[in-house]
């Protein structure tokens, strides 16, 4: 049995299918999806549909503001703004109480060997199981940005922020590789290109719907949470 960890699809349901032929897990393999399922794409609910099915998954940011606008719809322009608009099509107008229900249930941190699989990152210095919710879901440059390993002994597993955005690239789409972390969302519906971790083979897998189509990664050494 194998883990693979995703992350940041945004309802690029075509690119999910794509990526899931390509890593090859079976039925028997774990598929762990580290948040913002929805939002900006225009699949979320067949992308939600299959993870609730088949999959576990973490809370992101975007769940986290599709939740706090259904629960008070002065929170609603924010959401639709940030791609709710388009998930509320993928739903037919209105996402299911029993999907909502599904959003308020996820958790924040998987933890599988030394990898800690979290949405957005963890907060320097601060203990994993003392890690606040702000951090969980929308931390950026203060994590990922100081070339240190975040927690000894520990590789966060993150997504949040696009990878382009980390590596100052705008033509090679790649994941990022820091000291005890693996940087996966590609920043899919701007770049059309999904990643996900294989934690037992070490490789990042990599798809594309132009230029390097199919691509693998070795994930280095450095990243591996060594203090």
């Amino acid at each position: 049995m194998k883990h693979y960890l995703f992350t940041d699809i945004h309802g690029t349901w075509d690119l999910l299918q794509e990526l899931l032929d390509y890593a090859g897990p079976t039925q028997e393999d774990l598929l762990w999806f580290g948040g913002d399922l929805i939002d900006r794409g225009p699949d979320s609910a067949q992308v939600v549909e299959f993870v609730r099915t088949y999959a576990s998954c973490l809370i992101g940011n975007h769940e986290q503001m599709c939740l706090e606008a259904h629960q008070d719809h002065t929170n609603a322009a924010r959401w639709l703004m940030a791609g709710g608009t388009q998930t509320l099509d993928s739903f037919g107008g209105n996402i299911p109480e029993e999907v909502l229900h599904y959003f308020k249930g996820l958790r924040d941190i998987h933890e599988y060997g030394s990898f800690v699989q979290v949405h957005a990152g963890v907060k320097r210095g601060v203990a994993l199981e003392e890690q606040q919710i702000e951090a969980l879901r929308w931390i950026r440059g203060e994590f990922w940005g100081i070339p240190e390993v975040p927690i000894p002994g520990k590789t966060i597993v993150f997504g949040h922020t696009p990878t382009p955005c980390i590596l100052h690239k705008t033509l090679e789409v790649e994941p990022f590789f820091g000291p005890g972390m693996i940087g996966l969302d590609l920043g899919s519906t701007m770049t059309r290109a999904l990643a996900c971790l294989c934690a037992e083979e070490l490789k990042v897998y990599v798809v594309r719907e132009t230029g390097r189509k199919r691509e693998t990664y070795p994930v280095p050494s450095f990243c591996l949470g060594s203090p």
